[in-house]
């Protein structure tokens, strides 16, 4: 999904990443760009919501909380919730719904 995608009078958008991942490494950063785009769109930010789906759940939690900073930073609204699966015919539809527990930035 990229920012453009998402239309002007969207209020809410939510993505899986199924390659999510600390910071530190490359494949985490793919969501950094998508915060900025959001963040600069006229009339403001929709809200975000990533789920991060992976292995294992320290890992994606650690990811969760670096995109809530930079969320909190850029001033877009953002959820983050996990699905710890060890692969991915283990992800079930009810994982990727947004829940009450998550973090929020």
């Amino acid at each position: 999904m990229s920012s453009r995608s998402i239309k002007s009078s969207t209020k809410l958008a939510h993505m899986s990443s199924s390659h999510i991942s600390p910071p530190t490494r490359p494949s985490s950063r793919h969501s950094s760009p998508i915060l900025q785009a959001l963040a600069a769109r006229p009339g403001g930010a929709p809200a975000l919501c990533i789920t991060g789906v992976g292995h294992p759940a320290d890992a994606v939690c650690e990811t969760g909380h670096h995109l809530v900073e930079l969320a909190h930073s850029l001033c877009v609204p953002f959820e983050f919730h996990i699905a710890a699966v060890d692969r991915l015919e283990d992800l079930r539809p009810s994982m990727l719904r947004r829940q009450q527990e998550k973090l929020q930035g």
